[in-house]
């Protein structure tokens, strides 16, 4: 600081966040990928959602879905669905300084949302072991974030009876790249800018985005297998079916950020092939329903 004493004098000027990182050359500590203060991230962002939005179109079959609905399902996911996620969230929090008496719905629900809000700190408390810590992140964090997903696919689903299991799995893709590219515009703008270098980005927009996008796919084929689970007039059943659907996408998220939190990267990778894995299997059962008309077909010719 001797060396630099004009150094001295801004860095007691500095009050917030930006003030640090304005005084910082080019707006970025030493190997930071990007400044701190840049719309870049928003590049990155639109090229990872057209390049998940080729994939998904040539790899897999479309069924009835249409490339609106695709593009409305991710435009609605990573809308609404976040903005709801984040007040949910809030929610939550809210919830933790609170204790309700009575036998009501409301009081029910207080203790759901208090019940979740008690998750997402277990998942992020860094002096919580690995079982609370999977615990937390399942029942807070992969919760929340696939039904998020799943929601407008179970919708569509249930608005046009026509669309079979393979309309689902493009529809579940298209919500899932929906989510993890506008929460890698956030995590960008709140963590990454001006600190983190370029690879973590790259991991943002592909890796993560990839593995939302099988999570939510999974989800919304079982979606179609378990059809009949949403007519009903119960809302109980319904809402059971619906975690139903998510239960091994919710279980496997929660590993996975289990395992980056804990360090150990080898393993987190197994849980993401595992996750490959499971939509491939929900694929191959749902084409086995299908074999029953094609043999009545055949029988009929």
């Amino acid at each position: 600081m001797s060396t630099h004493p004009e150094l001295a004098e801004q860095l007691k000027a500095v009050q917030s966040e930006d003030d640090l990182f304005n005084i910082l050359p080019n707006g970025r500590i030493e190997g930071a990928h990007l400044p701190h203060t840049t719309w870049v991230h928003w590049i990155y962002a639109l090229a990872a959602a057209g390049l998940f939005l080729c994939v998904v179109r040539y790899l897999f079959e479309p069924g009835q879905s249409t490339l609106a609905q695709l593009l409305v399902v991710g435009l609605v996911t990573s809308t609404v669905g976040i903005i709801s996620l984040l007040a949910f969230q809030w929610i939550a929090e809210f919830t933790q300084g609170f204790w309700l008496t009575g036998r009501s719905i409301i009081v029910l629900l207080f203790y759901v949302v208090k019940f979740i809000g008690f998750s997402y700190h277990a998942a992020l408390d860094a002096d919580n072991g690995f079982a609370l810590s999977f615990f937390g992140f399942t029942c807070g964090v992969g919760l929340c974030e696939e039904l998020t997903k799943v929601v407008p696919v179970v919708f569509l689903l249930e608005n046009d009876r026509k669309l079979d299991w393979r309309a689902a799995c493009m529809l579940g893709l298209a919500s899932g790249v929906g989510f993890g590219v506008a929460e890698g515009i956030m995590y960008s703008a709140s963590f990454y800018n001006g600190v983190m270098s370029g690879d973590v980005y790259l991991t943002r927009f592909i890796s993560c985005v990839a593995l939302h996008a099988v999570w939510a796919a999974a989800a919304s084929v079982q979606a179609v297998i378990n059809r009949s689970g949403f007519d009903t007039s119960e809302g109980s059943d319904w809402i059971v079916n619906l975690l139903f659907i998510i239960a091994v996408p919710a279980v496997l998220h929660g590993l996975y950020d289990t395992l980056l939190k804990r360090d150990m990267s080898g393993i987190a990778l197994v849980v993401a092939v595992l996750s490959f894995a499971w939509l491939i299997f929900m694929i191959e059962r749902a084409r086995s329903h299908d074999e029953p008309a094609v043999s009545r077909s055949a029988a009929i010719a």
